[in-house]
């Protein structure tokens, strides 16, 4: 927290640090928690008055200005640095680094005089003594795969996990699962859709069978240029999608194909998370897939090849409206083996109680899980996913706007909230968006997620529902009044709307938008964002090299937390005004 104690925290961190190691290691995951808590105090203690922000008032009141100006730099960079850092190990959800992490940041709001909120968001009570909102989940790590063979009158290819394909399963309380038929279908992109008069199922029963599919929207033709909003992803084009149409037509198994145009990152993304712990709501009641996952694209040429096919081909039939699914007489298998648990993530909820409108309520979300720890180590030892961009920006974030906001006296109540398991389907928010107490009407969601921690643009995307855009008027006016303007996303065909967690509030009806990264960067030529953007996607995205840079201005996120307060201000003191 500024230079004045940088020498001070870091000879604090060093040598709580090696303790921390110690303790940890040695099973003191408990003193670890209390010894990282009495840290976030000590941090507390260290801010200081000192803004490295330049703000500027642009005619608004008095009290928005000081709120605006309250925003520290420093607040965010010292957040920022220590929940990157190897002490929560990398954030994994239902892990140590969970629990540090959920007892760090309530800590953090305690110390802003921020109330816990637990209770309140599920029963509507004013006295919730909790900011922790338990969400059951279950866990299957897989710990010995067998290859994935697919064989035609003895004719053979076979695929190693991790390398060539990826799995998981539904099936809860399963240590062996064996996926085994003697036949697979190709379903083309797998997707009903009535709005779009399209169906891959048409006239075939899928029950227990074994399904072969594409990711992304069936691509838009000349015919059709606006068929499935063009080069705008929908969510049928999402891989979540796929499992919940193959569970929906009882199929037993689907295996995705990835390649890079229609997945929009690389096969190391997933790959990376396939040793690790697959999640779902402990509750999880649809069809059960007994197998689910990925194929990279030269293991699904060859499949297409074995299958008297090509994958050329396979993309071509499966982008005409004529395409009916496709079955092969091959047999397929398939062992599994996973080791699992029951176990409660938390979401961590403070708030600020409105003074006239208690029971309407702003949430600002972010999620403060990762991805955890590799099992085997990279070539440079590094096992932690640290998720600093992903998502400790975020979080650090949220943690400066309830700083900047704790003296506020709100009409309407603002809810702080960081949730768990996103990095695993949305699962925290989407507990969070369906628990909300009936006597609760939620205005707006507004998310963060992997922010800028580079310069300042003139520009901000905010991603939000194309369907739903009443939320779009209040983001340009306040947009605006920062003197920026409001972008569109710059990759629509990656579909972000689906992505992060405004997502679970928007299938509730709730008004919500991500705010992100502009790409208009001050000073900067115009391929700067496209060439910084895919460097973090190729480089850092979901990898252990996404570590906190001391390097990094970070008045983007300053620039986006501003935004982000200005559309709460609004909201909170025009108790009157309702999306429309």
């Amino acid at each position: 927290y500024g230079e004045k104690n940088k020498s001070k925290i870091s000879e604090y961190y060093t040598k709580n640090k090696r303790l921390i190691n110690i303790l940890l290691f040695g099973g003191g995951v408990m003193i670890f928690i209390c010894v990282a808590v009495a840290f976030s105090i000590l941090l507390f203690s260290f801010t200081t008055k000192e803004n490295e922000n330049s703000s500027s008032d642009k005619g608004d009141d008095s009290l928005l200005t000081t709120l605006l100006n309250n925003i520290d730099i420093n607040v965010i960079r010292g957040n920022l640095r220590f929940i990157s850092s190897d002490l929560f190990l990398g954030r994994g959800t239902g892990s140590v680094g969970e629990d540090l992490s959920v007892a760090y940041i309530s800590n953090m709001f305690e110390q802003y005089g921020i109330k816990p909120a637990a209770s309140t968001i599920d029963d509507a009570i004013k006295d919730s003594k909790s900011y922790y909102q338990e969400v059951a989940l279950y866990g299957s790590t897989p710990t010995d795969i067998s290859p994935l063979t697919f064989n035609k009158e003895g004719d053979e290819e076979s695929f190693d996990f991790l390398d060539e394909f990826l799995i998981t399963t539904d099936l809860q309380n399963e240590i062996q699962v064996i996926t085994t038929a003697d036949e697979i279908t190709f379903i083309g992109y797998g997707i009903v859709a009535d709005d779009y008069d399209w169906n891959d199922y048409e006239d075939f029963d899928a029950t227990g069978k074994v399904l072969i599919g594409f990711v992304n929207d069936v691509p838009a033709t000349e015919e059709e240029p606006d068929l499935f909003l063009n080069d705008t992803l929908t969510y049928y084009g999402r891989w979540m999608y796929k499992y919940e149409e193959a569970r929906r037509q009882g199929a037993k198994a689907i295996f995705l194909i990835h390649t890079l145009e229609t997945a929009g990152y690389p096969y190391s993304v997933l790959r990376n998370g396939g040793e690790l712990e697959h999640v779902e709501l402990a509750d999880f009641t649809e069809n059960f897939l007994e197998a689910k996952g990925w194929m990279t694209q030269d293991s699904a040429e060859k499949l297409a090849t074995l299958c008297g096919s090509s994958l050329t081909e396979w993309f071509s039939m499966a982008q005409q409206r004529s395409f009916k699914a496709q079955t092969y007489q091959v047999n397929v298998d398939v062992t599994a083996r996973y080791d699992y648990r029951f176990f409660n993530g938390n979401n961590v909820l403070g708030m600020i109680e409105g003074t006239e409108k208690p029971h309407e309520v702003i949430i600002l979300t972010g999620h403060h899980d990762h991805l955890g720890a590799k099992i085997i180590p990279d070539d440079d030892g590094d096992r932690i996913y640290n998720g600093s961009v992903d998502n400790g920006s975020g979080v650090s974030l949220i943690i400066a706007i309830a700083n900047a906001l704790k003296s506020l006296e709100p009409k309407r109540t603002i809810v702080f909230a960081t949730v768990t398991a996103e990095e695993k389907g949305l699962l925290g928010s989407k507990y969070l968006a369906e628990h909300i107490s009936d006597k609760i009407t939620v205005i707006a969601d507004l998310n963060f997620d992997a922010i800028n921690v580079l310069g300042e643009t003139n520009d901000i995307v905010a991603i939000y529902d194309p369907d739903n855009p009443v939320i779009e008027d209040v983001l340009i006016q306040e947009i605006n009044n920062e003197g920026m303007y409001l972008s569109g996303d710059p990759e629509p065909s990656q579909g972000h709307f689906f992505r992060s967690d405004q997502l679970s509030f928007a299938r509730k009806n709730i008004p919500a938008a991500n705010l992100d990264s502009g790409c208009d960067y001050i000073g900067e030529d115009e391929t700067y964002c496209q060439t910084v953007h895919n460097d973090y996607n190729l480089h850092r995205y979901h990898q252990t090299s996404d570590e906190y840079d001391d390097s990094w201005p970070l008045t983007g996120i300053v620039q986006i937390g501003r935004v982000a307060l200005r559309i709460i201000y609004f909201l909170s003191e025009n108790s009157d005004y309702y999306f429309t």
